[in-house]
């Protein structure tokens, strides 16, 4: 197999892996400001929000190593391989930070829970507005809030956005999950808007 064949075999796996991760539930809250990741009533924690912000698609290993420190390479991955790797960074409440790596540049990035202390109030009628193709920054002027970047899966080697999926997490536990492909809506989920 040639090398431009493996890499498009790799990234297609990986777009599939992305989208099939984004309609799983999540059960964490979100953040609306990114420069705003410790909650005093809480411990500080080792990976947070502004880390996880500073990964770029297409870093090294060693790049990333050196905004997170030595990863846990996750081996019992069914895909894994001397080609395509996945390392976890792990705080002491559970909250990570994931990154695959094809051909040792990142390719896919997550984080569960690593800022849990913001909570909106967005509405079915504010939802009910966000139509596909819209940009992020149409979809903020709706909400008037950030959402917090939850997933993000791109390449290095275009200037192909990929995708990147966002929540916003309501107060009373309701939220909405909004992916955006090359930089504009592509799907939208709420759960329990009023």
């Amino acid at each position: 197999m040639n090398k431009k064949s493996f890499i498009i075999i790799a990234l297609a796996f990986a777009i599939g892996c992305f989208l099939g991760y984004s309609y799983e539930k999540n059960t964490y809250n979100k953040s609306p400001n990114i420069s705003s990741t410790v909650n005093t009533n809480k411990a500080i924690k080792k990976y947070t929000l502004i880390k996880f912000m500073n990964i770029q698609m297409g870093m090294s290993y060693d790049q990333v190593k050196q905004i997170l420190g030595d990863g846990v390479k996750d081996t019992n991955a069914l895909d894994a391989s001397p080609i395509q790797q996945y390392y976890i960074w792990e705080n002491n409440d559970g909250s990570s930070i994931r990154v695959t790596f094809v051909s040792n540049r990142a390719i896919y990035k997550e984080q569960d829970n690593l800022d849990n202390s913001f909570k909106f109030n967005i509405t079915k009628k504010q939802f009910d507005k966000i139509q596909r193709g819209m940009t992020y920054s149409q979809v903020k002027e709706i909400l008037l809030v950030d959402g917090q970047l939850i997933k993000q899966y791109g390449s290095w080697q275009t200037n192909n956005t990929g995708s990147e999926l966002y929540e916003w997490y309501n107060i009373n536990k309701s939220y909405i999950s909004i992916l955006f492909k090359n930089g504009k809506v592509s799907s939208r989920y709420e759960e329990n808007l009023k």
